[in-house]
């Protein structure tokens, strides 16, 4: 890593924000120097990062305000050439395409613009066993690319409100993103979801926009009542989850939360779900039942386009979607390392790309992996132990201590 930390930077920038003015390219220059030296989204926080002594700290953070709502600032296109670059990385290095909401709580941002409740799911009293707390806040859409060991690729982020008057619906966001993300990838790239994205409405858009799809499906007291036909023998959800799961597998983890390191799979092809009058729709699927994989957590019921057929590609589904939560790493990386929900502006379109530059910082550090020697950075980087699985927490700290000594 001979190569300065800035010149990295403007390399970065230089592929992403070429089409950019002038002062827009050295706003973007420096948000992302500011982003990774105060660990924060707060401008003044910024132009402290920035400022050398003798130079005017009031200024420099005006400066940094008034580029950051400019209508000079083409968001369309620095978002296509994220977007392009990302998927770039994403083709040579991902297995799979991970699809996640988040949210970004503002608990004492009253003022702030289009408010809505969301689930906390980091405020740790909790009304009953399972309920998230409710704030005040944004929703977060993300898609990252899932490579091996932990290398997660940030796609695509949008930030929406539901109380915004050009609110769509989730799912007329979810599908305008992913049509645009499909256009980018193999056509053979798997996309994976969480519960929630189960329902039939969901598998309609997804077979829609021809997407080869695994997902979670929800096996609670409604929904695990869904009606399967497998194998001319018709069956429920929640029957499924207690099939028997005769087959053993290592798991290979890229989450620091506590898990096992074994668990047991059973599987079953031909699947079909049974419309409302009773007759088996026609696009057929796998199903891959998972025990074991956490301490007190029931078996996944896991389903997939892929055709499953023997006990190697079932393992191979069941460690597609475990990798798939390894995105939850990432939201936390950009909220606890670069500050996101410390947002401090005032205005919708601040916010929206205040949020969008986080990402394009999580961005580059991925590119440092892929494009420079971002491992060796890692090992180089102040901490304690061996370079984690997730290893942009570490790459963070050493791009802040090296541009920290550049000044």
């Amino acid at each position: 890593m001979a190569t300065k930390a800035s010149k990295r930077i403007a390399d970065f920038l230089g592929e992403v924000a070429a089409d950019q003015y002038v002062p827009q390219q050295r706003f973007l220059r420096d948000a992302v120097k500011g982003i990774i030296v105060s660990r924060s989204t707060v401008l003044s926080s910024w132009s402290k990062a920035l400022i050398r002594r003798g130079k005017d700290h009031f200024h420099t953070t005006k400066r940094l305000s008034n580029n950051l709502k400019s209508d000079c600032l083409n968001d369309d296109r620095l978002r296509s050439a994220s977007l392009g670059m990302s998927a770039s990385m994403v083709r040579d290095h991902c297995e799979a395409v991970s699809v996640d909401l988040t949210d970004i709580a503002k608990k004492f941002g009253r003022k702030m613009p289009l408010l809505d409740d969301v689930h906390d799911g980091s405020e740790k009293k909790k009304k009953k066993k399972g309920e998230k707390s409710l704030a005040r806040g944004w929703m977060v859409l993300r898609c990252d690319g899932v490579g091996k060991n932990g290398r997660h690729v940030p796609l695509h982020i949008e930030t929406f409100s539901r109380v915004d008057p050009g609110y769509r619906g989730d799912g007329k966001i979810l599908k305008s993103c992913l049509a645009t993300i499909r256009k980018e990838v193999p056509a053979s790239m798997q996309f994976v979801f969480d519960s929630g994205n189960d329902g039939v409405n969901y598998r309609r858009m997804f077979h829609g926009l021809e997407l080869l799809f695994t997902v979670r499906l929800k096996c609670g007291h409604t929904m695990g009542k869904r009606r399967l036909e497998v194998a001319g023998r018709e069956t429920t959800v929640r029957e499924l989850q207690a099939m028997r799961r005769p087959h053993r597998f290592r798991i290979r983890w890229n989450t620091t939360a506590a898990h096992h390191e074994y668990a047991t799979l059973g599987w079953c092809n031909k699947v079909h779900f049974v419309d409302s009058k009773g007759l088996p729709e026609s696009k057929r699927y796998s199903i891959v039942v998972v025990h074991g994989h956490s301490p007190g957590e029931n078996p996944m019921v896991i389903l997939t386009t892929d055709h499953v057929q023997t006990d190697e590609q079932a393992r191979k589904v069941a460690q597609r979607y475990l990798n798939r939560w390894a995105i939850e790493e990432g939201h936390r990386l950009l909220k606890t390392q670069f500050g996101l929900e410390d947002l401090r502006v005032l205005t919708w379109v601040g916010i929206q790309r205040m949020v969008f530059l986080v990402h394009l910082v999580f961005t580059y550090m991925c590119w440092l992996v892929y494009r420079c020697d971002g491992e060796q950075l890692a090992e180089d980087a102040p901490g304690f132990g061996a370079v984690p699985t997730f290893l942009y927490y570490r790459i963070a700290d050493g791009e802040q201590f090296l541009l920290i000594r550049e000044g």
